[in-house]
């Protein structure tokens, strides 16, 4: 949300289908560290930053 990105586009960034990005964000799966370095790196973040829970707004 913060980079302003539809689930479409970050799917396609990272080189994931939208139906498996979904299934990640709502926790239906849980990624492998591939997927998750692909997702870190679509947003331009460091993988570490990525599963920062720390800095997530519940």
């Amino acid at each position: 949300m913060k980079r302003k990105l539809s689930q479409n586009e970050l799917a396609f960034a990272a080189g994931i289908s939208r139906a498996g990005l979904s299934k990640i964000e709502t926790g239906k799966v849980s990624p492998n560290i591939d997927t998750l370095e692909k997702i870190a790196n679509a947003l331009n973040i460091d993988f570490l930053e990525l599963l920062d829970v720390s800095k997530v707004d519940l």
